[in-house]
């Protein structure tokens, strides 16, 4: 089990907690940096932390996006209750306590946590885990047609963004999210190429 754990302080800092020590680095500072990357809460919006006027002005584009938004909501919603339980949470949290069966509000730490995992890693052809990778996060999504990169691995097992396209000096380099339809945008990573939002 691999349990990332971001929490928000109340000054809007994040700290982060990791339970490996064996590591060669300095584990506070590193985390620290990638953690200044991530939006806080109220700076992004995808299905696990939609309130109900986000998810109004996405069911009127049909019931693909519903069942998406649907779809990650209850992911988020089944890894609150597994983390939850995980770790015996019985005081309080983000401002709400957890009790039998109650789950912690949508805009409490855990579901931020779950929205930045889920819009944030990529599972490089797994279909049990994935992973944060911080830098390669910051890139935007382009499709491969239009010259979106890909993730891949060398023959070190160092993980690279190739380039789908060749780029000129300055360019941006962007990544194939590898998401099949535009509703799944708007339910994982909270954008859409079809729609303003």
């Amino acid at each position: 089990l691999l349990l990332l754990s971001f929490l928000y302080d109340d000054a809007n800092k994040v700290t982060t907690t990791t339970d490996d020590k064996d590591n060669n680095y300095n584990d506070d500072y590193e985390w620290a940096i990638f953690g200044r990357t991530l939006p806080r809460r109220g700076e992004f919006t995808n299905a696990v932390v939609m309130n109900d006027d986000d998810l109004a002005r996405w069911e009127k584009y049909g019931t693909e996006y519903t069942r998406a938004i649907s779809n990650v909501s209850d992911t988020a919603h089944s890894c609150n209750r597994y983390i939850s339980d995980y770790l015996s949470l019985s005081s309080s949290l983000g401002g709400q306590t957890r009790q039998d069966g109650e789950v912690l509000s949508k805009d409490s730490a855990i579901y931020w946590a779950i929205a930045m995992v889920l819009s944030r890693s990529h599972s490089f052809g797994s279909k049990r885990g994935r992973w944060m990778t911080p830098v390669l996060d910051l890139a935007n999504h382009c499709p491969a047609f239009m010259g979106g990169g890909r993730l891949e691995c060398d023959d070190q097992g160092r993980l690279l963004l190739r380039a789908g396209k060749a780029l000129a000096c300055g360019e941006e380099v962007t990544l194939d999210y590898q998401v099949d339809n535009d509703a799944k945008l708007v339910a994982t990573y909270g954008f859409s190429l079809e729609h303003q939002s």
